[in-house]
């Protein structure tokens, strides 16, 4: 199995350039103690090409920050929005649920009332209903 490796580019402090085999030394060469590197400077450069290139990498990380804090920004409009359509779906819920006991207790009133109709409707004499109906 062949792992294609990417090529690294050398720099000072990159721990991925490889060595040169000179540098390598013998199999049993291994540090005992993990030491921290030691902070050297960057070797300053002309205007280069690579000079030239950073600076829009630097302008395309202050763009990236800045379309971050727009997310950011925009997430928490979304946020709210959600928050407020969920109070106002909690608050629609329950008016639902209220005017749905109103219905049932207009629907008890309204048999109450045709009930008691009809029971006074049956106690009318005939000849009141006759006397009603003729004139």
């Amino acid at each position: 199995m062949k792992f294609e490796l990417p090529n690294v580019v050398p720099a000072a402090g990159n721990p991925f350039t490889p060595m040169p085999v000179a540098d390598l030394g013998s199999p049993m060469d291994v540090p005992v103690a993990i030491t921290r590197p030691e902070k050297t400077e960057p070797p300053k450069q002309e205007e280069t090409e690579e000079t030239q290139e950073s600076a829009p990498i630097a302008t395309t990380m202050a763009q990236l920050i800045d379309s971050m804090q727009q997310a950011e920004g925009l997430f928490k409009q979304a946020f709210q929005l959600a928050l407020t359509t969920r109070n106002r779906e909690t608050e629609l819920m329950q008016r639902a649920e209220e005017a749905e006991r109103d219905s049932r207790h207009h629907e008890r009133e309204a048999l109450e009332w045709q009930q008691r109709y009809q029971a006074l409707d049956q106690k009318i004499p005939k000849w009141v209903r006759k006397l009603f109906r003729a004139s």
